[in-house]
């Protein structure tokens, strides 16, 4: 591959001087990366770029780039890349008209191949009332599908739910056990880490008392303390 651009978005999602940019950018990349990428069917090689420019690897930090070229690589085929932009426009767009279209990818994942990452996504999406209408019933029916397939994440939104109450379930230290040490574990997470991060993101009651409660607790515990569980 001599040369990537991006004419299908360029006047959509970027300007034509970041498409410049991009080109001429792509073109000082590393000779050796560039003989990696060539050996990539174009939707890898999109999806690897874009991960480039949304973590600033390689080149210089650049999401919205980043993001258009997650729209190029879901377009050659990539269904990993079309994941992550439905799940960009549910959750980060704010747009209600891609909201819902990004619902519907998803929901199109979970009912095609039952799928669990996409289960969960679609548990906050009815949690939220994101390009949906809420249905905490449906949204806890889903974190449970999701949680039962090894979703870490889920397992533990789940097991702070019933330690806390949320929800609208009841306290049962018991449920909450059984979720923080539900296995499988698809991640090696620590489980106050996460709960941190549910505070943060408003899938529970803000808190800043419990929220830095146990983002101190993430703090100071070793990741290797959690593999050894």
């Amino acid at each position: 591959m001599a040369e990537l651009n991006l004419p299908e978005i360029e006047g959509e999602f970027i300007s034509s001087d970041s498409v410049a940019g991009f080109n001429a950018r792509f073109a000082n990349l590393n000779p050796d990366l560039l003989a990696d990428l060539s050996a990539l069917p174009d939707g890898w090689v999109y999806l690897v770029l874009a991960e480039c420019y949304r973590a600033g690897i390689v080149v210089e930090k650049d999401r919205i780039i980043g993001n258009s070229l997650l729209r190029v690589a879901a377009s050659e085929g990539s269904s990993q890349a079309a994941h992550m932009i439905a799940s960009i426009d549910v959750f980060q767009s704010g747009d209600p008209v891609r909201q819902r279209e990004g619902f519907k990818v998803l929901e199109g994942e979970y009912s095609e191949s039952g799928s669990a990452y996409a289960a969960g996504k679609l548990g906050w999406a009815y949690q939220q009332g994101f390009g949906v209408d809420q249905d905490l019933e449906k949204a806890l029916e889903l974190y449970n599908f999701a949680a039962e397939r090894g979703m870490t994440y889920w397992q533990y939104l789940l097991a702070h739910a019933y330690e806390k109450g949320y929800l609208g379930l009841e306290v049962n230290e018991e449920r909450a056990k059984y979720w923080r040490e539900f296995k499988p574990k698809v991640h090696v997470a620590l489980y106050e880490c996460w709960v941190s991060t549910y505070y943060q993101d408003g899938t529970f009651p803000k808190s800043d008392e419990l929220g830095s409660k146990y983002q101190k607790k993430c703090d100071e515990t070793d990741i290797a303390e959690v593999w050894e569980r």
